[in-house]
């Protein structure tokens, strides 16, 4: 089991004291999150793209009672495997206009995707797995110490490296993944739950950042893709992702149609969450199976996949 994906109130700050056992170019001594910290570090020009990803009900319910009313092994697999797979060096986007495979080299390659999650969702992942190995860890509490993290600055439970931060707020978190970008240390960056910090990247975030190079209102951070196993029942969940379709993407989700239009539905849903209602679209199965690198032998199952008497489908959604 990788993780929880429960539904919840972030909280901590300060960061965790850790030793990053890599070394910038010209640099002798290894890296330290002190660097981090430094006004000297410069921002990337690139902005940071964020993918959210979550496992939802047909009703965009996300998790009961702090746990999930499921156990999906294989759809946690999957989980994994997209939080771990590095893009193309060339590029540390979630997607773009080409969709290229993975570094083939992880051996050279310094990067790590990093996960962002609440406190609470923290604290629902089994202690023996935390932090999620092979991946940086970023933890939003604004009550939470970094000595209560526990196993910040320890190797993951496979050996390798597995870094812990704590950052009081979401743009706290992303300014301090924007500084590891600038490094050449980030590959893809994940939303990882809970509810409160999926709702605040949906209704916040720009899903595009303008390439002109006179804008100074450029935003850097953009939410470009959604990752989401649509669960094809309603159990009973009492937190919930904001909808992001719109009512006829919801009609062609219910049978099980890819939506091929852009339309964006009317201002009349006045709903806060309808800033992003309509606003995506599903890509197609070759997109998300060329986004993971996928080869012959492990693309990802099209259409529904049955497991323990649940049947739900791999989606993946871009920008309309």
């Amino acid at each position: 089991m990788e993780q929880q994906r429960a539904s919840h109130r972030g909280s901590a700050h300060h960061h965790a004291a850790i030793r990053i056992p890599l070394r910038r170019r010209g640099m002798k001594a290894p890296l330290t999150m002190s660097d981090l910290y430094s006004s000297e570090m410069n921002m990337s020009g690139a902005p940071l793209r964020i993918s959210l990803i979550a496992a939802v009900t047909r009703s965009n319910g996300l998790g009961s009672g702090g746990g999930l009313p499921w156990t999906l092994p294989k759809e946690m697999s999957h989980f994994r495997r997209c939080t771990t797979v590095l893009p193309p060096r060339s590029s540390s986007s979630s997607h773009g206009a080409n969709f290229t495979s993975p570094s083939t080299s992880p051996a050279k390659d310094q990067r790590m995707n990093a996960v962002i999650m609440g406190r609470n969702t923290w604290e629902s992942i089994p202690e023996k797995f935390r932090p999620l190995k092979g991946r940086w860890n970023v933890v939003v509490s604004r009550s939470m110490a970094a000595s209560q993290l526990g196993a910040s600055g320890q190797k993951g439970s496979n050996g390798g490296p597995a870094q812990t931060l704590l950052a009081n707020s979401l743009k706290g978190a992303l300014d301090h993944l924007s500084k590891l970008q600038s490094l050449h240390l980030l590959g893809r960056t994940f939303m990882i739950g809970g509810a409160q910090l999926y709702a605040q990247a949906m209704l916040t975030l720009p899903q595009h950042s303008s390439t002109a190079s006179n804008d100074h209102h450029a935003s850097p951070f953009v939410l470009d893709t959604l990752l989401i196993t649509r669960l094809k029942s309603d159990l009973n969940c009492d937190v919930h992702l904001p909808e992001f379709r719109s009512d006829d993407q919801i009609r062609l989700d219910e049978k099980g149609t890819r939506d091929d239009s852009s339309t964006v539905i009317s201002d009349s849903v006045g709903q806060q969450e309808s800033k992003s209602r309509g606003r995506w679209k599903r890509a197609t199965h070759e997109q998300f199976n060329e986004w993971l690198g996928a080869t012959e032998k492990d693309l990802l199952p099209a259409g529904a996949v049955e497991e323990k008497g649940l049947e739900y489908e791999l989606q993946m959604w871009l920008p309309a």
